[in-house]
């Protein structure tokens, strides 16, 4: 769990650091990107 948190975070601070230029350049970042919002929104679910 907690290194699913911190590649997470990896991935979070890898998308926010971009700025301007937030377009996915392959499959492998869709994924990414995919994967990460459904843990947050899983996240938020268990939480409420």
């Amino acid at each position: 769990m907690t290194s699913q948190l911190s590649e997470a975070k990896k991935r979070e601070r890898a998308f926010t650091n971009r700025g301007c230029q937030n377009q996915l350049r392959s499959m492998g970042e869709a994924k990414n990107l995919l994967q990460y919002m459904f843990n947050s929104v899983a996240d938020v679910r268990c939480s409420i």
